[in-house]
C-alpha cells in the first residue's frame, strides 16, 4: 500500500512540473482520499493574452465561462469586438 502512495505522489509532482514548465502556478489540493490539481482560470487567459499585441488588445475584451455539455467541462474564452 506505501508503494501505491509513493506511485501518486510521484505521478502528482511530474503532472505539476509540466503544468509549471508549461508557465501555470497550480494549486495542490488534498482531501482525504483525493488529490485535486487546480489551475486558475486567469492564469490560462494571461498565458492565451500574452500573445495578442496590445494595439490589438485594447479592442476586444475577453470573457471566460465554465460550461458542461453532458458529464464533460469546458472552460469557454470569448472575444468580442468592444462597443
Amino acid at each position: 500500500m506505501a508503494n501505491v502512495e509513493k506511485m501518486i505522489q510521484d505521478a502528482v509532482s511530474k503532472m505539476v512540473a509540466e503544468l509549471k514548465a508549461l508557465g501555470f502556478d497550480p494549486y495542490i489540493d488534498i482531501t482525504g482520499e483525493r488529490i485535486g490539481i487546480i489551475i486558475p482560470v486567469e492564469q490560462l487567459v494571461a498565458k492565451i493574452s500574452r500573445n495578442i499585441p496590445p494595439s490589438v488588445y485594447k479592442y476586444i475584451d475577453v470573457m471566460v465561462e465554465e460550461k458542461t455539455l453532458g458529464v464533460k467541462g469546458f472552460i469557454v474564452i470569448k472575444i468580442k469586438k468592444k462597443q
